[in-house]
């Protein structure tokens, strides 16, 4: 096995659908999409530098020129490869890209947001002389979305559920109630953050039905007897899956909860302000906690904030107030509106005296007539859904 200073490689897996993000999804991948005006591949990438891994295979699939574009033109101080794969799902993925892979290696997705010391999941995995080592997070009734895991004395995965049936839980429950070195976790979730000995591409290659990750690979390498183990931490981890978490999880970015995860821009005031801010009068109010993207205008008695995210080339104009919400890029916002708790996709035009409430979702190049209403939890995906 290698020393701890070896695994210097990564495969960031970014080809989802992301259709539960929808209608945020519609014009670009997931990953593509800005959480506190950066990129989600942007925080994957950069939590990779900053573990000192020399080498990133980026496996992307649908819109993947989008990402790959975005990487190329992006300058990064490692080696980023983006090879060109058709994959089925997360592991068959890595069997795609094996021949780029050398050694032992990490596998994280592009679609979330977390401040995981990489470099002390490396160091645990090699101290447990692990085969397979999978990050978990203490999430609060988390089986309901996520699944259940069974960890030994010394944190090895003994069960692996992921997402399971109440049958599942029943049978698995019952084989296991007299092992007393068993610890039961309806806690710990899978944060899909893994180190892999290289030998799992020798298996990947032998057992061509280890589609998924958590769905058949785990579940196979426990049963097989293969040293897995659950690095435990407390750690920021958000999958911003849907436009709701997406919103909250802007707030915690925000808010710092994620930190040194912060939004794009330089600091001032109390909020992230990006480069040629304009104010059209000195009657601005920026309310913190607040980022402000790039080439931004802000019109005479307009307020932002508290927690809200301005998108590059953002308009709003005189005495509108943003709440709580997040606009993508180059939406405009007219006189006397007021937007609270939403997500408002790129290049909306909002005409004069719109109040959108809260839990509302506007979609891309969508216009709302002046004097509309935006009731509470609405989604407007299409120019028809306005009538």
């Amino acid at each position: 096995m290698q020393e701890e200073n070896q695994l210097d490689q990564a495969v960031i897996l970014a080809g989802g659908l992301g259709s539960r993000l929808m209608p945020l999804t519609t014009n670009r991948p997931k990953p593509m999409i800005p959480v506190g005006n950066i990129p989600m591949i942007d925080y994957a990438v950069q939590s990779m530098v900053q573990a000192g891994i020399s080498r990133v295979i980026v496996v992307v699939k649908h819109m993947g020129e989008i990402i790959r574009k975005y990487l190329t033109q992006h300058s990064y101080p490692i080696e980023i490869l983006v090879p060109k794969v058709d994959s089925r799902d997360t592991a068959d993925a890595v069997r795609k890209v094996a021949n780029y892979i050398e050694g032992d290696f990490l596998v994280s997705m592009a679609d979330i947001v977390t401040n995981l010391d990489i470099k002390r999941l490396i160091k645990y995995h090699y101290q447990k002389r692990a085969f397979a080592s999978m990050t978990l997070k203490d999430i609060e009734y988390p089986q309901k979305k996520f699944g259940v895991i069974w960890l030994g004395k010394e944190n090895e995965i003994r069960l692996f559920l992921e997402k399971p049936l109440p049958e599942d839980l029943f049978f698995s429950a019952l084989g296991f109630s007299q092992q007393r070195s068993v610890a039961m976790s309806y806690n710990l979730v899978n944060t899909g953050i893994y180190a892999f000995s290289q030998g799992l591409l020798e298996i990947l290659e032998d057992a061509q039905d280890l589609m998924d990750f958590g769905k058949d690979v785990f579940p196979y390498l426990v049963q097989e007897s293969y040293r897995v183990y659950g690095f435990v931490a407390d750690f920021y981890w958000r999958d911003a899956g849907n436009p709701m978490n997406f919103l909250e999880t802007n707030w915690e970015i925000l808010e710092e909860w994620g930190s040194p995860l912060v939004p794009r821009g330089r600091k001032i005031n109390g909020y992230w302000a990006g480069e040629n801010l304009h104010f059209s009068s000195e009657e601005v109010l920026i309310k913190e906690p607040s980022a402000v993207g790039n080439n931004v205008v802000l019109g005479h008695e307009s307020v932002i904030g508290p927690k809200t995210v301005l998108g590059d080339g953002c308009v709003v104009n005189e005495r509108s107030r943003i709440e709580g919400s997040v606009l993508l890029e180059r939406v405009v916002v007219g006189n006397n509106c007021f937007v609270k708790n939403s997500v408002i996709c790129e290049d909306v035009v909002i005409g004069d005296n719109v109040k959108i409430l809260e839990g509302s979702v506007i979609g891309p190049g969508i216009t709302i007539p002046s004097n509309t209403v935006i009731e509470k939890r609405s989604r407007v995906e299409k120019q028809n859904d306005l009538k």
